[in-house]
């Protein structure tokens, strides 16, 4: 329906991205057998954000996990910790580059005509839900602008 493009797949897991995406995936699909969203990542600006994020969220109060290259599949070092609306949130900055549907060598400016679903370009935008909106919210005012 949505047109993603498979990246890959493990035992219970598949990556997808979009087609005009060039890292390795936007999207990890897992089975579980509840609904709902656990875990997401957002990529830095400057590989010295992280450093700066991972102190700027221990000051909020929350616990930093790092997580080495590798261990996420097409992620270099990330920080993993549990936001206040109880998901799991990691920032990384260095994503595995595996190209678009396009290519690199004259690519065409449109995609083929005939991708499946409504095809979007890309993923650039996620909503949170969260018991206590006001806390959630406070939480990345106060580490955005501190980091």
């Amino acid at each position: 329906m949505l047109g993603l493009q498979l990246a890959g797949a493990g035992d219970d897991t598949v990556y997808l991205k979009c087609w005009d995406e060039e890292d390795h995936h936007s999207i990890r699909l897992r089975y579980d057998p509840r609904t709902g969203l656990d875990l997401f990542s957002f990529r830095v600006e400057r590989e010295d954000d992280l450093a700066e994020l991972e102190i700027a969220v221990q000051k909020y109060g929350c616990q930093v996990q790092r997580v080495s290259r590798g261990e996420a599949v097409g992620q270099g070092e990330s920080l993993r910790f549990t936001i206040p609306s109880g998901q799991t949130m990691e920032l990384v900055y260095d994503l595995e580059k595996t190209g678009n549907i396009l290519g690199k060598l004259n690519p065409s400016p449109v995609p083929p005509p005939d991708l499946p679903g409504i095809a979007p370009p890309r993923l650039d935008h996620m909503l949170i839900n969260a018991e206590e909106v006001g806390e959630a919210g406070a939480f990345f005012q106060k580490v955005s602008a501190s980091g």
